[in-house]
């Protein structure tokens, strides 16, 4: 029990984590107003979530709790993003 309960907190720090390093990112480049940035700057998001999405699964967490995270950090990232252009 209290190494599932571990593995579902470093879940989150890495969520909370991963969330904040892609903001500063889209705060980063969103300014440069190129229509090259944004596009790219969600592929890239997408393709980091999938891949710590996959780590998570190898782990062992369920797929409610990988798809519930999934959607809460893209709903938050592309708020962001959409909010700032």
């Amino acid at each position: 029990m209290e190494d599932k309960r571990r593995l579902y907190i470093e879940l989150v720090f890495g969520s909370i984590g991963m969330l904040i390093v892609s903001l500063f990112i889209a705060n980063a480049i969103l300014p440069l107003d190129h229509s090259f940035s944004s596009p790219t700057l969600i592929l890239g998001f997408a393709l980091i979530n999938s891949y710590i999405f996959f780590l998570e699964k190898r782990v062992g967490v369920s797929n409610k709790v990988i798809w519930t995270q999934s959607l809460i950090l893209v709903f938050i990232f592309v708020y962001y993003i959409v909010s700032k252009s």
